[in-house]
């Protein structure tokens, strides 16, 4: 178990330490990727409106907007798309 915690951080470390703008994570199921993500919010500058996170899961999505919400705007990939529409008052055509 002390390996497996160590390996995370190390891990959680490198991404935190790495200076790119944006980050693609992939990893399985308790990876510790809502760790990751918190910190991630938490050592960047922006707001809750200015911060973005898309699963394509439902289940998921509601447990994001529980334990992120208060640091990003949490949605599903459509119900992205749908905010977007609403924003933009919807789809014209010719």
């Amino acid at each position: 178990a002390d390996d497996v915690a160590a390996e995370l951080k190390k891990a959680i470390d490198r991404i935190l330490a790495s200076k790119a703008r944006k980050k693609l994570v992939v990893a399985g199921p308790g990876a510790g990727k809502t760790t990751l993500f918190r910190q991630l919010l938490d050592s960047t500058a922006g707001n809750v409106e200015k911060r973005l996170v898309v699963t394509f899961i439902n289940n998921l999505k509601n447990d994001l907007e529980r334990t992120l919400g208060d640091a990003a705007r949490v949605f599903t990939l459509h119900g992205y798309c749908q905010h977007l529409l609403y924003l933009h008052g919807g789809c014209e055509t010719d």
